[in-house]
């Protein structure tokens, strides 16, 4: 429990930090009002929506796996809580992305990026990424996996060829 303890009040840290780093930096407004339509267009938003729900998924797996005598309820409680106070903190994320958008782009760029997503080619884009982004998440995990398991090894097979111990 301390673990996770340590871990959320680590990642609290780290996003008051980013907040803040991004309140320094803050943008005309009115390119942050196009930045933010921009992200509400794309529906970036989603995007981040499912890595939270696999972030958190991710950690209880491994919060079961350190403390095996958890029971599957109380792991359920501390995943429904954490899930929903990250969600909760999302508006937050939308914002700082909108002002890293608003801080990449001219005014008449971001007029001109919101066009294309008002388009009916946009909005078709914006509707099918989160469709592409599921579809394509599992496939790139699976790969990541098998790949790292044969750099690893091919790693270790020319540490041990040049005579390390491993």
């Amino acid at each position: 429990m301390r673990l996770l303890s340590a871990s959320l009040c680590l990642a609290a840290a780290l996003s008051c930090h980013a907040v803040f780093a991004q309140e320094a930096a803050a943008p005309d407004p009115e390119k942050l009002a196009i930045a933010t339509r921009i992200i509400e267009l794309s529906r970036a938003d989603q995007g981040i929506d499912a890595n939270v729900e696999s972030l958190v998924s991710r950690m209880l797996q491994n919060l079961k796996a350190r403390s095996p005598s958890l029971s599957d309820e109380v792991v359920a409680l501390i995943g429904n809580e954490v899930l929903q106070e990250m969600k909760n903190a999302l508006p937050a994320v939308s914002a700082i992305n909108a002002r890293i958008y608003a801080n990449h782009f001219t005014l008449q760029e971001l007029e001109e990026i919101e066009a294309i997503y008002q388009s009916p080619i946009g909005r078709k884009m914006s509707a099918e990424m989160p469709k592409i982004r599921q579809e394509v998440t599992p496939l790139v995990r699976a790969y990541s996996g098998r790949a790292a398991a044969q750099v690893l090894q091919k790693v270790l097979t020319k540490l041990r060829a040049k005579g390390m111990k491993i």
